[in-house]
């Protein structure tokens, strides 16, 4: 298989795990202990962000709980 060929197919499966992906989660999660309700920060969760722009694809990774961007715009 072509170099050409592997790269749409990861950009395509990449695509199709992102839409499966939940867009948002909470970032702190209610633990119950002792009559008391304590909040618990949850691992960091990230979401890929994609768009077209001049008919090129490319992809950034978004940090949901610290709700900033980890990489650059890169091309997939």
């Amino acid at each position: 298989m072509s170099r050409k060929k592997l790269m749409v197919l990861g950009c395509i499966g990449v695509l199709a795990v992102g839409n499966v992906l939940p867009v948002e989660a909470a970032s702190m999660v209610s633990v119950y202990s002792a009559g008391e309700t304590v909040a618990v920060p949850m691992d960091t969760q990230y979401v890929w962000k994609m768009k077209v722009e001049n008919g090129k694809k490319y992809k950034r990774l978004w940090d949901m709980v610290n709700a900033r961007w980890v990489t650059d715009w890169i091309p997939c």
